[in-house]
């Protein structure tokens, strides 16, 4: 692990002015046949058990060129925190991950040296961690499931080739992830279904009003509200190539110089879509009849432009960006305790998003 002070704006991108940290991997080796395996095991207190695995091999496939170095790792961590709602069930914040690297390096001579790899993880929470106050310690309250999902590939290569005094550096990756978000948050749309006339409304549990307003919490008035599928997905794509001449560490001047391009696309839905929203809310009682349905009834998809019926939010939104930098920086070590710095770099980036988002809350 490296920590540099910044600026490091030139050689690591705009985003590292105040600084870097640097995980910087061990890299395969040709000349020697290694590996090692490490188990863990773990209690959680009001909780279950937790666990891990980790395993690396490294192995020469052409011997002082060719080698790959695999590292696979499994853990779970066990839940503590017990849903006494609709979904109710221990210890429901379990998570899990699973990740995965290979790395393959070739050095067909000294001057040259390739690097590729590929890094895969999978962390998924099967709940959130969250509590309620007014419910026991460690406990909480819904009527569906939650939590994220976050899947995470990444391709990679470099090539290192010295031309003497200059080394040629080229590389590439690519990003490849899907992040994903589930939430039941009964508590924050319960006030779509009580009642608001006053008390003058039969409560109904097929139309609205679906419960009359309880004063304090009442797990079996919550119980009644539907599952609010609460969900976040989002897709990010990102590509990154860059070529860059620098010195080597001899002599009293060193520098660099190189250009730098990158393609992003993001691609992220938000949706809530509530079993039997349209019916049971109080649009029909408040804001109706709409002339946009046949039966003067809300619907959402009709009305608001949801993706769905039965749908309290709808939104999406996709970015497409694209920025290429040129940049050089020198030092002149003037003494032992003298350095002379100068740098300078250019950059255009184009950035498009498109948005829609359709309320049904309004």
């Amino acid at each position: 692990m490296e920590v540099l002070r910044g600026p490091q704006g030139t050689l690591y991108g705009a985003g590292s002015m105040a600084g870097t940290v640097r995980f910087v991997t061990a890299k395969p080796r040709a000349d020697e046949v290694s590996g090692s395996i490490e188990g863990t095991a773990a209690t959680t207190e009001h909780g279950a058990a937790s666990g891990s695995v980790r395993g690396m091999v490294n192995l020469p496939l052409v011997k002082d060129q060719l080698a790959v170095r695999a590292n696979v790792y499994i853990g779970r961590d066990g839940g503590f925190i017990d849903n006494v709602g609709a979904y109710a069930g221990q210890n429901r914040n379990s998570n899990t991950t699973e990740q995965a690297r290979v790395a393959l390096r070739w050095t067909p001579s000294t001057a040259f040296t390739f690097d590729a790899a590929f890094t895969y993880e999978h962390s998924k929470a099967n709940g959130l961690n969250t509590g309620m106050s007014g419910l026991a310690d460690y406990t909480t309250f819904t009527n569906g499931p939650e939590g994220t999902s976050d899947k995470f590939r990444l391709y990679q290569a470099s090539a290192d080739y010295d031309l003497g005094g200059v080394h040629l550096i080229v590389s590439g990756a690519h990003t490849d992830r899907d992040v994903g978000y589930l939430a039941s948050t009964e508590p924050t749309i319960g006030y779509f279904f009580q009642d608001y006339s006053g008390g003058t409304l039969p409560v109904s549990s097929t139309t609205y009003p679906l419960y009359k307003a309880p004063t304090s919490f009442d797990p079996a008035v919550s119980k009644l509200i539907p599952y609010e599928q609460y969900m976040i997905n989002q897709k990010i794509k990102d590509t990154m190539l860059e070529a860059r001449l620098a010195s080597d560490s001899t002599g009293p001047l060193k520098w660099t110089a190189g250009v730098f391009y990158e393609k992003q696309i993001r691609h992220l839905v938000q949706d809530i879509p509530v079993a039997g929203f349209d019916t049971l809310s109080y649009m029909n009682y408040f804001y109706g009849p709409f002339p946009q349905t046949a039966n003067g009834l809300y619907d959402s998809k009709a009305v608001d432009k949801a993706f769905n019926s039965n749908d309290i939010f709808s939104g999406l939104q996709d970015t497409n960006e694209h920025q290429f930098a040129a940049y050089a920086d020198a030092t002149w070590h003037i003494t032992d305790k003298l350095d002379l710095s100068g740098a300078c770099a250019t950059s255009t980036s184009r950035k498009s998003t498109t948005c829609l988002k359709a309320a049904s809350m309004a």
